[in-house]
């Protein structure tokens, strides 16, 4: 299940990028819209106090006191002349300052409209960044139905997996049972199994036979490596001769081909170099 763990581990880790950048993005958007609202505010701010100060400074402007009467025509003309040239200083300072002030209200507005832009452009972008995150969502549940039916299977496949290895061994039971009864009661003797010095598998093979024989009541097998010219091909037995091959070859070899370790009929290879009588088995490649 390991490459199961690995692929779990890779979905955490894509819901985990995935979390982040939505999170990201949201704080983002709200940073933007948290940032309009204070530079409008501080912008609203603003235009106002400048327009109380046009009205202020407006109101400064020199007017004529309609509670004092002259008291003579030349008073009048003289107050009037005073006023008039009063009036005459006043008008340019004041209408400047009032021009100033309006161009301040026009760049102040210039910016609230440019401030207005960039919150429209803010809510733009959470709005994609909220598109994105459902997008984002979307796949990570894909993910996760991709990650439960790859589980489904993974089960699926060890369950089976696990079925089979029980066939397997009923069957190597049945065989093994099919074995020790073709053996029991009949005559045994020695037996000298071979393994093959290097080849894989050999050994093992060797020591699984000599482990059945003994169950069966054959009390004088030994097991040992050697090594050959060439590696021999198949289990096949080793004799002096086809004449003097011990009579309790025939069972054992019947009792292989059950197990399925040796065809039938036997091979037998002659060797005049043993002892008559000697039974030998190769574990060669299979």
């Amino acid at each position: 299940m390991s490459w199961f763990n690995s692929l779990d581990s890779v979905v955490r880790l894509q819901q985990i990028l995935s979390w982040v950048g939505v999170v990201s993005a949201i704080l983002a958007a709200v940073c933007g819209v948290l940032a309009y609202y204070l530079n409008n505010q501080a912008r609203t701010l603003h235009v106002r106090q400048v327009e109380e100060r046009m009205t202020e400074e407006t109101q400064d402007v020199p007017q004529d006191d309609q509670g004092d009467q002259p008291e003579s025509v030349g008073e009048e003309q003289a107050e009037g002349e005073s006023e008039e040239g009063g009036l005459e200083e006043a008008s340019p300072k004041a209408g400047g300052q009032i021009a100033l002030l309006e161009e301040q209200i026009e760049s102040l507005r210039a910016e609230l409209r440019q401030s207005e832009e960039d919150a429209r452009q803010a809510r733009t972008r959470a709005d994609q960044a909220q598109e994105e995150a459902a997008g984002l969502r979307t796949e990570l549940d894909d993910l996760r139905q991709r990650a439960q039916g790859l589980e489904t299977r993974a089960e699926d496949a060890e369950e089976s997996a696990q079925e089979a290895r029980l066939e397997l061994q009923a069957a190597q039971e049945a065989e093994e049972e099919q074995f020790l009864k073709a053996l029991r009661d009949k005559p045994s003797g020695p037996v000298d199994i071979v393994a093959v010095q290097g080849l894989e598998g050999s050994r093992e093979t060797a020591a699984h036979l000599q482990s059945l024989l003994e169950r069966a009541g054959w009390d004088q097998v030994q097991v040992r490596e050697a090594q050959f010219e060439g590696t021999p091909e198949g289990i096949y037995f080793v004799v002096h001769s086809q004449q003097t091959m011990p009579e309790y070859a025939a069972p054992l070899a019947i009792g292989l081909a059950i197990v399925d370790l040796m065809p039938m009929p036997a091979r037998v290879k002659a060797n005049p170099g043993k002892s008559p009588g000697y039974l030998g088995i190769v574990i060669g490649a299979r």
